[in-house]
């Protein structure tokens, strides 16, 4: 040990470092700057890089390692819906096949807007008066106009009254 790194812990604010590491109980503390870590998450972020280190089991947390359960089954269901054929028929028209079904949704709590005009609902409702069928209604419809009529008993009823097709 030299000279100066005994006299560092006399001095306020000292910094170990290599150069003059700090005596303790029970051997030198030594602050190390870690200059290297940013390129480091900067190259295991690249796809590369990153997708190589997955590979080989390195750089890895835990739960990467060892999901819990809970990740697991969720990993295992969305995995089991990709595989899914997409329904046959639309949600719509489920709505219209099965009164139980219609009659749930008509229960489910709606949410209370912040506007007092609720633009997409009066066009989604617009749209219900001036179609022919609920699958032209439907389609006339944007996501936003569907959501608003589904959660508006006035257009979900208008909507479920109109034929089917034609």
């Amino acid at each position: 040990m030299t000279a100066h790194a005994i006299a560092l812990p006399h001095r306020r604010g000292a910094c170990p470092g290599l150069s003059a590491p700090m005596p303790t109980g029970d051997g030198l503390l030594v602050r190390l700057l870690p200059t290297g870590t940013i390129p480091l998450a900067a190259f295991t972020a690249a796809t590369g890089p990153g997708a190589a280190f997955r590979r080989l089991g390195l750089l890895r947390i835990p739960e990467e390692i060892q999901p819990p359960a809970t990740l697991a089954n969720s990993n295992a269901l969305y995995h089991e819906l990709k595989t899914m054929e997409p329904p046959e028929e639309s949600g719509l028209a489920r709505l219209v096949r099965d009164p139980a079904l219609a009659e749930e949704h008509r229960r489910m709590p709606r949410q209370k807007g912040q506007d007092a005009i609720n633009v997409p609902l009066l066009i989604a409702i617009a749209r219900i008066e001036e179609a022919d069928t609920a699958v032209a209604a439907w389609g006339a419809m944007s996501r936003e106009e569907r959501a608003a009529a589904l959660g508006d008993a006035q257009a979900f009823d208008g909507l479920l009254a109109l034929p089917a097709t034609t």
